[in-house]
């Protein structure tokens, strides 16, 4: 038995659904709102969609990111992607690296945001400072499997300008031991593209503050309580963890990203759609980051950054 993961419609066009486990899937599975509730319109999937921005909507906890907003942040870009028909798409990316204190021109994103023919790539960020940071990017390696894409920019990246986000690569523990005596909270970030907090696209949005009761973990996946839309997928799922205890140093404080944004879970009990159109829901679900060592991508950063 499998269920189809609804992933973002981020770059114009419908993703394909990745399958899922029957564990997974029965783990997921939220008894969904009445649909006499609801004042939206149900799609060919069935699923019903609530209309408007939702502005009031008592569970979209995100903000927008402002020169006051937290400094790790600047680690996650807008990836665009122009095709050779003229379009544009808009993925989210977030440089990283496996060694505390070293600058990068390593960027993690989801593999789907890749598909289709893809001519040029571009990711930016702006900084807390308002510096506008544009790179051309370069795709270095695909896992379908997992949805995880490296992709490398064209020149590095300074410590100093942009703090990369870390991948811990020693203890490489599952998310869920990380919860039980590590993460102090989590923040999910990511360009969503509705067009009041998201601003079409071009302004990241972040959850912060998100409790470990609000993750569900699965061995290679974690479902989050939060609102995104399309557009964040290769987002990121962010710990704020001090391992020290266990002789793994960041003398920096580096955030960790330990989750890559696929997309809205089936398990959602309320799906959105924007005045622009643009889908979304409560229930997010992140590709695991031990996924980038069991898939091959740390291999990719490691060799990038060295």
């Amino acid at each position: 038995m499998t269920s189809q993961l609804a992933l973002a419609q981020d770059c114009g066009k419908t993703k394909q659904g990745v399958s899922l486990d029957e564990s997974l899937v029965d783990g997921l599975k939220i008894v969904e709102v009445a649909n006499t509730q609801l004042s939206g319109d149900r799609d060919t999937t069935g699923k019903v969609y609530i209309s408007g921005e939702s502005i009031a909507y008592s569970e979209d906890k995100r903000q927008k990111k402002t020169s006051l907003s937290p400094n790790f942040l600047n680690a996650v870009g807008r990836l665009v992607m122009t095709y050779a028909n003229g379009d544009t798409g808009i993925c989210t990316a977030e440089l990283v690296s496996l060694a505390p204190g070293s600058p990068s021109r390593s960027l993690i994103s989801g593999a789907h945001c890749l598909n289709g023919d893809v001519k040029k790539i571009t990711w930016e960020t702006t900084t807390n400072d308002g510096r506008r940071i544009r790179r051309k990017v370069t795709p270095e390696f695909s896992d379908s499997r997992n949805d995880i894409a490296v992709l490398s920019l064209s020149k590095t990246i300074p410590f100093e300008q942009i703090t990369p986000l870390l991948i811990e690569s020693d203890r490489r523990e599952s998310l869920d031991s990380l919860n039980e005596y590590e993460a102090k909270s989590y923040t999910v970030a990511g360009f969503s593209s509705d067009s009041i907090w998201g601003e079409n696209g071009d302004r990241l949005t972040y959850h912060a503050d998100i409790p470990t009761s609000d993750l569900k973990v699965y061995s290679e996946r974690t479902a989050v309580k939060t609102v995104t839309y399309g557009g964040s997928s290769g987002g990121a799922l962010i710990a704020d963890m001090d391992l020290s205890k266990h002789g793994i140093k960041n003398p920096y404080r580096q955030k960790y990203l330990v989750g890559t944004l696929l997309g809205s879970s089936d398990g959602a009990t309320k799906f959105l759609r924007a005045s622009n159109q643009v889908k979304g829901s409560n229930l997010t679900l992140f590709s695991n980051y031990t996924n980038v060592f069991s898939g091959g991508a740390a291999d990719e950063i490691y060799n990038l950054n060295r």
